[in-house]
């Protein structure tokens, strides 16, 4: 009898009062895992329980519901401001690269139009020169040359 007592498979349950405390801990904060459970009675109490062994005697939630931790809107409730400044600092990196676009892909291109315009390949000759034989159409008068001005009249010889 002796040896079948002391060859019990496992470890002697924890008391009762520690079990109904781990369950009362347990349910009445329900963000709490077995880890949290395990240091608040270590720091509080003294009482070494191992996280696993908390595990053992929590109240197992009902079923069809979420676990104990958290949540998805929980997490964005804590976790908001993070968020926010996340995206702010996307916004700004994203802005500050527009005068980077602009200097380095778009100035180029302007440079090549320009190059190639016909005020600038004026400055070869007259052969170059495409506006030299343009005659605006009589309906756009902002185009067409403005009239000599009168030429004042003479002063009289007495």
């Amino acid at each position: 009898m002796f040896w079948r007592y002391k060859s019990r498979p496992g470890r002697p349950p924890i008391p009762l009062e520690l079990r109904q405390l781990i369950r009362r801990m347990a349910s009445e904060n329900p963000l709490w895992g077995e880890e949290r459970i395990a240091n608040e009675l270590l720091v509080k109490l003294g009482l070494r329980v191992s996280p696993r062994t908390v595990r053992k005697y929590m109240p197992n939630g009902p079923l069809g519901y979420p676990r104990g931790d958290q949540r998805w809107a929980t997490f964005l409730r804590n976790h908001a401001t993070a968020i926010v400044a996340c995206l702010v600092t996307c916004a700004t990196c994203c802005i500050a690269a527009i005068p980077y676009i602009g200097t380095v892909i778009l100035l180029p291109v302007f440079v090549l139009l320009r190059s190639f315009s016909l005020l600038f390949l004026r400055q070869f000759g007259p052969e170059y020169d495409v506006w030299a034989s343009f005659v605006p159409p009589e309906f756009l008068p902002i185009l067409s040359p403005a009239p000599p001005a009168p030429e004042p009249p003479l002063p009289l010889a007495e």
